[in-house]
């Protein structure tokens, strides 16, 4: 892919990693190595009946949603990596494969820095 990227003269390269962040120093290298600026992401699952957003609308009837943060800047990746690290966060099972349910001050904290949050979907609708 990163080839491709190079191909099509691409000066960056995203790359999202599902619920942690276990290739992204990889693709990091690789990316700084074919000169690309690399952009780290998690692709991550949300429900938090605190949020304003959600909270006393029919989405209150979804299992959890999808969403990807991208860490702009070596501060931004730096909190990523902290949040991501927390245990004590609740789980969920999707498909075959637990994995960590994000609340609302989660995504709060990191908006604080240089991130961008791609909202994905609702899921488990029906039922």
């Amino acid at each position: 892919m990163i080839d491709r990227a190079k191909e099509l003269g691409r000066t960056y390269f995203t790359y999202t990693d599902l619920g942690h962040l276990s290739s992204a120093m990889k693709v990091y290298g690789l990316a700084k190595k074919a000169d690309l600026k690399p952009v780290l992401g998690l692709e991550l699952y949300f429900k938090d009946p605190k949020c304003p957003i959600v909270t006393g609308t029919e989405a209150d009837r979804c299992k959890y949603f999808t969403g990807t943060i991208f860490a702009k800047k070596q501060t931004a990746y730096q909190e990523l990596v902290k949040v991501v690290s927390n245990d004590n966060m609740p789980k969920i099972k999707v498909q075959e494969d637990m994995q960590s349910l994000w609340s609302w001050d989660e995504l709060e904290s990191l908006s604080k820095f240089d991130t961008l949050f791609v909202l994905g979907g609702p899921h488990c609708m029906v039922g």
